[in-house]
């Protein structure tokens, strides 16, 4: 009876393992074919998607995709871009230039649910929708997103020009959202805003929120690596509202505002040229916003220059603007939380206002 229950426990773990395919794009092929290889790759990556299942690699040859719908991932899934024509197994972004096309019609990726999911080798363009032009991330109790190797382009949001990443729960169950952005270039995005709101994130947007007083954790780890952002916007238009975070904006919060904690993370990287702006408003922080009820910002090894924050009512940190709930208009904390900012061997400079911190 041991031997059979075991038996059927390997075959089991080995079935899922298994279950985990690869499937092949290539733009070039005459026809599509049903994926399993080079030579019979599927000619679309929606279509590749479609055929997907929890776990795949979707392997995309060089080539501008023009996919004329916003791609929308069902599960746990890896696209991989930066093969030649034909297919090959090395990955090059600069020879093999992977380019998914939003053609200023369509949000480009869209993924709604509690899944992992990544991104390689692939440049991310001309994406427009309301909420994450290039790459929308939505999710209730946290996943992880990856990019590696990717650029970021020319997307138009609301919020989120190029990444936008929401998670808001009223579980009681811990919240964990991880978003890893390494080797990669986030640039020339735009959060336009709307009438009568405020405006969040040219080029990054990151939210996470508890409503439940009872929330076990609620934590945003944002981890940018070897990375550029720059030349993002985000513009409030609307009268007597703000704007926040031209390169990056980081928002962490909980009803039980003890569980709620930011991790932001920025390592050997470059932010310049973002700006934050309002012809009527207050704006704040040109190169990074992040605000947490309890937050660490550690930044090291980075130039952050040229970033400006401009607005017709009052402005703050060109270059940086941190924020914690302990209290926003004070230097002295009112509540026993802990939050830092730690910046260590980094240049700041040319930006309107370097640094504005609120603890």
């Amino acid at each position: 009876m041991k031997r059979s229950l075991f038996t059927l426990l390997l075959t089991f773990f080995f079935g899922i393992i298994y279950s985990q395919n690869v499937i092949y794009v290539d733009s070039s092929v005459t026809s599509s074919g049903n994926g399993s290889s080079w030579s019979t790759a599927k000619k679309d990556i929606t279509t590749a998607i479609s055929s997907s299942s929890s776990g795949d690699t979707i392997k995309i040859a060089k080539g501008t995709y023009f996919e004329d719908t916003t791609l929308i991932i069902p599960h746990a899934l890896m696209l991989r871009g930066g093969y030649p024509t034909g297919g090959g197994t090395t990955q090059d972004t600069s020879s093999n230039r992977t380019i998914i096309d939003g053609d200023s019609a369509f949000g480009v990726i869209s993924k709604n649910g509690d899944f992992d999911f990544s991104l390689n080798h692939l440049i991310i363009q001309r994406g427009s929708r309301a909420y994450g032009g290039g790459i929308s991330n939505i999710s209730e109790l946290g996943s992880v997103l990856t990019i590696e190797n990717c650029i970021i382009r020319n997307n138009f949001a609301l919020n989120g020009g190029g990444i936008y990443s929401w998670d808001s729960s009223s579980s009681s169950s811990p919240i964990s959202v991880k978003i890893n952005i390494n080797n990669s270039s986030v640039y020339n995005n735009t959060a336009l805003g709307s009438v009568n709101a405020d405006t969040y994130g040219g080029g990054i947007y990151a939210y996470t929120f508890s409503s439940s007083s009872s929330a076990a954790s609620c934590i945003t780890y944002l981890n940018i690596t070897n990375s550029l952002i720059y030349n993002n916007l985000s513009y409030c238009y609307a009268s007597y509202f703000s704007a926040y975070g031209g390169g990056i904006y980081s928002y962490t919060s909980s009803s039980d505002s003890s569980h709620s904690l930011s991790l932001v993370n920025i390592t050997n990287s470059s932010l310049f040229g973002n700006r934050v702006s309002s012809s009527t408003g207050i704006v704040y922080g040109g190169g990074i916003y992040s605000y947490s009820d309890s937050s660490s910002l550690n930044i090291t090894n980075c130039n952050i220059f040229k970033n400006t924050s401009y607005g017709f009512r009052k402005s703050y940190g060109g270059g940086i603007y941190s924020s914690s709930f302990n209290n926003p208009y004070s230097l002295t904390p009112t509540l026993s939380l802990t939050s830092s900012v730690i910046i260590n061997n980094c240049s700041l400079y040319y930006n309107q206002t370097s640094i504005s911190l609120f603890f």
